[in-house]
């Protein structure tokens, strides 16, 4: 019977052994070559997918960053801004394509640093490539690969630190004796380091680390007698190594010295003309997101940054309900990034490996828990599927494991039923049949996970770039639309000149800023995404509301069209389209745009309505909402304000063809409708005029 316990992982095969099994006869490519293979031909998946410009939320800030050298949020990744600086020199495409295409170079080697480790435990080539590929055609791991993040990086890093571990182990079997492999040690603590200088997750890997190489060290054979001068001189030798691999694993962090250096730059400098937006409490940098909300500079601030102190209170569990809702969503996310199968083989390798090495799989478990623990407990994230990505690496060495484990038992099946060795057909048979798993995930992951044509967030930037903003404006607005128009502030060049900072007008820090604006005369605008589907955005090319508050553009000449109870003049309302097509499938919105203005103080909140009525009188779309912003309800209008509205009707797809009219009132909290002060009307209600709904495809 096949002994599946046997440890020849990481060996090139025996001459003789080649000679009885023609299973290995086939071509043999070293190690190295077939990693850079691996690596390309993920490379070039990743790149044919790679997003090909701005991609919102820290996407973006990493894409600027690198570039002006500045300070992004915790744990400010001092190594990964230094290396996205060199390939912002790259020839190719705008900033914003250069930093996504360093995630996925990094991905790619990534890629090949996952087969080199899987191959430690592995002896043949194919069944670690196949492992490789199965964590390169993953989902979570090939969209991390395609935007600019910090993840494909820590990845790399991760392997490179249980890659090297693994060969030291190698090299220490084959040392006599007491002796310790100290060279091969230190390469493992300076990787090591440098990885504690890109996340902190790598972190949490200390424990498995350090119980690895104790194990390891532990397994050595007895050295010479206890208390002879040669062992006391081998002592001091030996305390001077540690010395020395602990220094390799410090130095690394001195790259941390870019943040406080990095941060006296920008911090100082401070223009009073937009500190006083935030009534000097808080520095320009900040306010413009050059340096990140989380640092100051002094001590307590650079440390409140490296280690991630404002995330503490996302990490814990609440309720046992809380704790089956992270356990499910790991469990999902498990199955979608390898499905039930990859699971399955993930469960063999590591009863397999067990048996074989029972040291490398107490690394490899200890590793992958110490992740996914923190991982599940992790509460806030958002994006929770990217701090799995490094367990990941433990998963797919356990299948390697497995692939190699169940090809011995068919392998020694097959000797003892037919008394022959084993011939290549069934070994290469069996190769493709372990690589079916990756291509399938490469089939169905592709058109997932794709963002080769993802312009959205672009959109979304140029849009609130291209309106006629006044010089100096500030803008306030949720991180996702702030992020992608800063990049082309710092980047691109474009409106460096505009203060455009990361607020939540919901929130006091946000109605502080609207009140200091208003009070200084400093035109403001509140951005936020447009209320309409992508299909609808696209055909309207509208994809961010920008509302002034107050709006302080040129009056209009002459009479307002009405006025409400002499508390509101309505002055233009401009709509557009007219007519309007319908698509069959999504529809179409109407832009209805209203400029108020305050003839009083008003004393109470009121929101606009407006209705498309059908020539039979039932209404066929309708939108209830403030008349300028939530965020500032008329309760807050001072008489001689002027506000501007955006509001969108919906029509859906199976709107009949005809004539509409347009109607639009107010109403206060009470449901009760201003009326219309007008000598020649008695109503509610002013018609905007009648909309023509046309069909699209006449």
């Amino acid at each position: 019977m096949v002994d599946l316990s046997r440890d020849d992982s990481g060996m090139q095969p025996d001459p003789v052994e080649l000679v009885e099994q023609p299973a290995r006869r086939l071509i043999r490519l070293p190690d190295g070559v077939v990693a850079a293979l691996l690596a390309l031909l993920s490379g070039f998946v990743y790149v044919m997918t790679l997003a090909p410009g701005v991609v919102a939320g820290n996407s973006a800030e990493y894409q600027f960053v690198p570039y002006i050298l500045s300070i992004t949020h915790s744990t400010g990744y001092p190594l990964y801004t230094l290396l996205g600086k060199l390939f912002t020199f790259v020839p190719l495409g705008s900033i914003a394509y250069r930093m996504n295409l360093f995630s996925a170079v990094a991905a790619a080697v990534a890629v090949a640093l996952v087969y080199l480790l899987t191959r430690q435990l592995t002896r043949c080539q194919m069944f670690a490539a196949a492992a490789a590929l199965i964590f390169a055609f993953g989902a979570s791991f090939w969209g991390a690969a395609l935007i600019a993040e910090v993840h494909a990086l820590n990845v790399v890093f991760v392997a490179l630190d249980v890659w090297l571990l693994l060969h030291w182990q190698t090299r220490q079997k084959q040392l006599a004796g007491s002796a310790v492999a100290w060279r091969e040690l230190r390469w493992f603590a300076l990787a090591y380091g440098l990885s504690l200088t890109h996340h902190r997750i790598t972190l949490l890997l200390a424990p498995a680390f350090a119980l690895f190489i104790l194990l390891t060290l532990a397994a050595r054979p007895k050295g010479v007698a206890a208390g002879s001068a040669r062992q006391e001189q081998t002592g001091r030798a030996g305390w001077l190594q540690v010395m020395l691999t602990v220094l390799c694993v410090l130095l690394p962090l001195l790259l941390y010295a870019y943040i406080p250096l990095r941060g006296q730059y920008y911090l100082a400098q401070s223009d009073p003309s937009v500190t006083e937006i935030y009534k000097n409490r808080v520095p320009e940098a900040i306010l413009r997101g050059t340096v990140t909300a989380h640092y100051r500079q002094n001590w307590e601030g650079f440390l409140n940054l490296v280690t991630g102190r404002d995330y503490a209170v996302d990490v814990g569990i609440d309720s046992w309900e809380q704790l089956g809702d992270r356990l499910a969503v790991w469990l999902a996310t498990l199955l979608e990034q390898f499905t039930a199968v990859g699971v399955l083989l993930s469960a063999i390798g590591v009863l397999v490996l067990i048996a074989r090495d029972w040291r490398r799989a107490m690394l490899f478990v200890v590793g992958y828990l110490s992740v996914t623990v923190f991982a599940i407990v992790y509460v806030g994230h958002g994006q929770i599927w990217y701090y799995f990505m490094p367990a990941y690496v433990f998963l797919v060495g356990f299948m390697g494991v497995a692939f190699d484990a169940i090809w011995r038992l068919l392998e020694n099946r097959r000797t003892a039923e037919d008394d022959e060795p084993v011939s290549p057909k069934p070994y290469c048979l069996y190769a493709i049949l372990c690589l079916f798993l990756p291509l399938a995930m490469l089939h169905n992951n592709w058109p997932i996970v794709a963002l080769n044509d993802y312009h959205i967030d672009q959109d979304r930037a140029e849009d609130v770039l291209s309106q006629d903003l006044e010089a100096g404006a500030v803008l306030i607005g949720p991180w996702d639309i702030v992020s992608a128009v800063r990049y082309y502030q710092y980047a691109e060049g474009v409106r460096p000149d505009l203060v455009v900072i990361h607020a939540d007008p919901a929130y006091s820090s946000g109605q502080k800023i609207i009140e200091q604006c208003i009070t200084l005369n400093r035109p403001l605008y509140l951005l936020g995404p447009t209320p309409l589907a992508a299909e609808l955005a696209r055909a309207a090319r509208e994809w961010v509301t920008v509302t002034p508050l107050p709006y302080l553009g040129v009056a209009v000449a002459g009479e307002p069209l009405t006025e409400f109870g002499g508390k509101f003049a309505l002055v233009t309302g401009n709509v557009q389209p007219n007519p309007v097509y319908i698509d069959s499938d999504s529809g179409a919105a109407i832009h209805v745009q209203v400029l108020w203005k305050a003839l009083s103080a008003i004393d109470r909140d009121y929101k606009t309505f407006i209705h498309l009525i059908g020539h039979d009188g039932r209404g066929i779309a309708q939108v209830d909402e403030s008349p300028a912003s939530v965020y500032y309800p008329t309760s807050r209008w001072q008489s001689g304000q002027m506000f501007r509205g955006d509001y969108w009707l919906v029509l859906p797809p199976d709107t009949p063809v005809g004539t509409y009219l347009l109607q639009l009132g107010l109403y206060d909290d009470e449901g009760e409708r201003l009326a219309v002060s007008s000598v020649d009307m008695d109503s509610d209600v002013v018609e905007l005029g009648y909309i023509d709904v046309v069909s699209e495809n006449s």
